[in-house]
C-alpha cells in the first residue's frame, strides 16, 4: 500500500508543484476485526504445520536410526554367522580318524570310571516282554 500510494502522490505532487515525495507511510492503521481474525487464523495453521512438519521430521529421523541399528544387528549376526562357519570348516578339516578313534577311547574311559562293577541282573531283548536273567 505504502509504494502505490507513494507512487501515485509522486505523479500527483511532482505534476503541480517542484517538490519531490521521498518518503510516504501509514501510521496508526486500524484493521477490521474480520481481517485481523483472518491473519490470526492463517498465523495459528502456520503455527501448526510448522510443529507437524517438525513431528514428522523427528518421527523420521526415530525411524532413520531404527532401520541403521537393525541394519548393523543384521550385519553383527551375519559375521557371527560367517565366523561360527569358518571355525566349522577349519575343525572339520582337522578331523581325522586317529581323532574320532581317541575321542572313543577316551569315552570308553570315562564310562569305566564311573562303572561301580556291578553287572546287570536283567537284560530286556529286542520284544520287551522276554526278559533273561543273568547268573
Amino acid at each position: 500500500m505504502n509504494a502505490q500510494l507513494r507512487q501515485h502522490l509522486t505523479k500527483q505532487i511532482e505534476a503541480r508543484t517542484p517538490f519531490t515525495v521521498r518518503f510516504v507511510g501509514l501510521t496508526d492503521v486500524k484493521y477490521p476485526e474480520m481481517i485481523v481474525q483472518a491473519q490470526l487464523n492463517a498465523a495459528k495453521r502456520r503455527e501448526q504445520i510448522q510443529q507437524e512438519e517438525a513431528e514428522l521430521e523427528v518421527s523420521k529421523v526415530k525411524l532413520e536410526r531404527e532401520l541403521q541399528e537393525a541394519r548393523l544387528n543384521r550385519q553383527i549376526e551375519i559375521e557371527k554367522a560367517e565366523t561360527e562357519a569358518a571355525a566349522q570348516r577349519a575343525q572339520s578339516q582337522t578331523i581325522t580318524s586317529a581323532v574320532l578313534e581317541l575321542r572313543r577311547i577316551e569315552n570308553d574311559r570315562l564310562k569305566l570310571e564311573k562303572w561301580n562293577g556291578v553287572l546287570p541282573t536283567t537284560v530286556m531283548g529286542d520284544n520287551a516282554s522276554v526278559l533273561k536273567q543273568l547268573p
